[in-house]
């Protein structure tokens, strides 16, 4: 049997926001949650199916992710909404969707269930894998070009392989060509590789723009990142 659950905010201590049975119940992100004490914390908008789990670890991977991917993609359609993103931590299976304007509870309670049922019915995920259907939030994952694309005009941070894993961060201007520039906060503007990120997301900031850093512009230009001035030698 299959649990879609939900927790729309952090619960508070002595409380929970999951189904109570046995006294273990297994919630957003995979965390087990106990009845009546303890702190238990949940993702905003975030949904998972409750499985059973398995002593077995060699279960709690997944194989057939190319599938789960195709049908995520089919039933995000049906939401007119799109797959943004498939992520494996562990014994969890993520599914990020999303849509323009952002995706609300209503809609992603109801994919979330139509996935589960989907996979459940043709058996693709171990008994121990819990899947998780969320959206990407407001601070999201950037892995493809098509992420990069989706993020020009806001404001990121990344590390490169280049440097030993210089760490930049500014707004995302432009994207072509498996390359991104991001502008960083002194102006100086860096020409990179998709390929040579490892890893980036969004940044969210509430109030106004951050203050200057103190470092100077000649700190900032890292081997494997072209200034302006420099791609026009």
């Amino acid at each position: 049997m299959l649990r879609v659950v939900w927790c729309s905010r952090p619960a508070q201590p002595g409380t929970v926001r999951v189904p109570v049975g046995d006294g273990r119940e297994r919630g957003v992100g995979g965390r087990v949650r106990t009845p009546v004490s303890g702190r238990a914390w949940a993702r905003p908008h975030a949904f998972s199916v409750d499985r059973r789990a398995s002593d077995r670890s060699n279960e709690r991977q997944v194989s057939n992710v190319t599938t789960i991917e195709q049908i995520a993609a089919s039933v995000a359609a049906d939401s007119d909404l799109t797959l943004y993103d498939i992520e494996q931590r562990g014994g969890v299976l993520a599914v990020l969707l999303d849509r323009p304007g952002g995706v609300d509870i209503d809609t992603l309670a109801n994919a979330s269930r139509a996935l589960s049922r989907r996979l459940d019915a043709d058996g693709l995920l171990p008994d121990s894998v819990t899947l998780e259907v969320s959206s990407p939030g407001l601070e999201r994952k950037l892995r493809t070009e098509e992420h990069f694309l989706g993020a020009v005009g806001q404001r990121v941070t990344l590390t490169t392989s280049a440097d030993g894993g210089a760490r930049l961060v500014g707004t995302l201007t432009s994207v072509a060509d498996r390359r991104a520039q991001l502008t960083d906060d002194e102006g100086v503007t860096h020409d990179l590789s998709i390929d040579s990120i490892d890893r980036a997301r969004t940044v969210f900031e509430w109030g106004g723009s951050p203050p200057p850093r103190s470092q100077s512009k000649s700190s900032k230009s890292r081997s494997g990142a072209r200034t302006n001035s420099e791609a026009s030698k």
